[in-house]
């Protein structure tokens, strides 16, 4: 009698990733610290390969000009927000709305650093504030879950490590909801095989939301480390060769081993104070 192998009897073939969708440049323009942008149709978008470190540029934009979100929606696309100020892929009948405040973008941009914050926090053994928790929970506050709002309501850090964690994931989860991100099948007579991709649920609009949900996913997973430099604060891609250890503190390039020989004598004359203090009390 014969018997049917197990589904995953041989390794799986890679996921892969599809390109962004971005409008033209010229149909995206900047008004009244609007992003507004046309679409005739969708194929008049450009299909771009995702740069690496798409993550760390979007969350750069935090601090910048509106010119700087211009010149990078005009690149790397749009967040095909709708009329609530969430990706149009939240909820099915939302529609876009083609006018996206730029505050929002920089918002979102906040919300994920907090969560990359967080995990720095979580991997060294330390807590994060309360401001950081209320930032990352912004997302799963938007889509109204009651355990999120729950959360605000105290705005307190955990205190056991593991509920951290699983609180975090729970807010990148929120991203990935939003997105609405699905595996589709499609057949490739180039590879001559079955090709698994992921896929917003609306693959007719921009993807740049879901690209950055994808990689905020990656980057707390660890698949693919995005750090936050300990001198500057500002994230950074590290190599696989030279990623820093989780429990550690890292440092960008610019800042190297100066912004750490200077943290490290901060943090020694602190403790020396706290020693004086405690000897004369």
């Amino acid at each position: 009698m014969a018997t049917m192998e197990p589904w995953n009897a041989e390794p799986m073939r890679p996921v892969k990733w599809i390109s962004l969708t971005v409008p033209e440049s010229r149909d995206i323009a900047l008004k009244d610290g609007l992003i507004v942008w046309r679409v005739t149709s969708p194929l008049s978008y450009r299909r771009v390969a995702v740069p690496k470190g798409l993550l760390a540029r979007f969350l750069r934009l935090a601090e910048q000009k509106e010119s700087a979100f211009l010149r990078f929606a005009q690149k790397w696309g749009c967040l095909a927000l709708c009329e609530h100020g969430l990706p149009a892929t939240h909820y099915y009948s939302c529609s876009l709305s083609l006018h996206e405040p730029v505050e929002q973008w920089r918002i979102f941009s906040r919300e994920a650093h907090a969560i990359l914050r967080i995990r720095d926090y979580l991997n060294r053994g330390e807590r994060a504030g309360p401001a950081d928790w209320i930032l990352a929970h912004g997302m799963s506050a938007r889509l109204g879950w009651r355990w999120a709002a729950n959360f605000l309501a105290f705005a307190t850090p955990r205190a056991s490590r593991v509920l951290g964690r699983n609180e975090l994931s729970q807010c990148v989860q929120a991203w990935l909801d939003a997105a609405d991100i699905r595996p589709r099948l499609t057949w490739s007579e180039r590879e001559n095989s079955y090709q698994i991709s992921w896929e917003p649920s609306k693959p007719w609009y921009p993807n740049l939301f879901a690209h950055i949900a994808m990689e905020l996913m990656l980057s707390v997973a660890n698949v693919e480390r995005l750090a936050i430099c300990s001198g500057c604060g500002i994230p950074y891609p590290s190599s696989r060769k030279k990623r820093p250890a989780e429990s550690r503190r890292s440092f960008c390039p610019d800042c190297g081993r100066k912004a750490a020989v200077r943290l490290a004598v901060r943090r020694f004359r602190e403790k020396a104070k706290q020693n004086r203090n405690g000897e004369s009390e």
